[in-house]
């Protein structure tokens, strides 16, 4: 199947919900295509769904797709990042190959079952696999020849400043830090980390820096000071 004229001079579109499976080359080679929306009823993304979309900048796979076909995103030169869902269980040969600007693929859920050949090869130089704390079938450093971090949930407890009612918590995925890296958390624009309330970490140590946005100022946190964390 070949890209036709229509298909070049689209930029964005958003998939209807209801939509179950984005056919095979069903936006191959929309070269002027930057975004896509996809609804959670999708289920499949076929083979080469959206080979050499050469402009598509990011894409998010939402909680109901299970299948990554080959090639699916083959050559998609402008995508930085993209979120594999915790629904995702099979992603086909070649899938994200040749996206030479993709730094980072950030999993949500557990190693899909069914990982095909080449899926980020060819991919940004410092590109790595990131996946959260509690999920299994990865491996540090490296999961199927590729850089994987584990990364840590957790929760903190924040207020507003100048007067703002922004009260809340915010949850932040960071990576692990040591003594000569401590991890970083940034609190929200208008927002003050305030307290620590939960996280999700496999040790009873690590050093955090937390990072204010409004006014900012630098807080340090070593977790073997607290009492009373909840370790999830």
């Amino acid at each position: 199947m070949h890209q036709s004229d229509q298909c070049y001079y689209l930029t964005s579109v958003t998939i209807a919900d209801g939509v179950t499976a984005i056919g095979q080359y069903a936006f191959y080679g929309c070269t002027s295509l930057t975004s896509v929306t996809i609804p959670d009823s999708v289920i499949i993304i076929g083979d080469s769904a959206f080979f050499n979309c050469s402009n598509l900048t990011s894409v998010t796979i939402p909680d109901s797709v299970t299948t990554i076909g080959e090639d699916a995103f083959y050559n998609c030169t402008s995508l930085t990042s993209v979120t594999i869902a915790d629904s995702v269980t099979a992603i086909g040969d070649n899938a994200f190959r040749y996206c030479s600007n993709l730094h980072v693929a950030n999993f949500l859920g557990n190693a899909p079952t069914t990982f095909g050949s080449y899926v980020f090869t060819d991919c940004a130089a410092d590109f790595k696999i990131t996946y959260l704390s509690g999920k299994t079938g990865f491996i540090m450093p490296e999961w199927n020849g590729y850089p994987c971090i584990m990364l840590y949930v957790i929760t903190f407890q924040t207020d507003g400043t100048a007067g703002a009612s922004l009260n809340g918590s915010t949850t932040q995925q960071v990576a692990h830090g040591d003594n000569t890296t401590p991890v970083e958390a940034v609190a929200p624009t208008g927002y003050r980390l305030t307290r620590l309330l939960s996280m999700m970490l496999p040790q009873t140590r690590m050093d955090l820096y937390l990072l204010d946005t409004a006014p900012r100022r630098n807080t340090f946190f070593s977790f073997s000071e607290y009492t009373g964390l909840v370790l999830m």
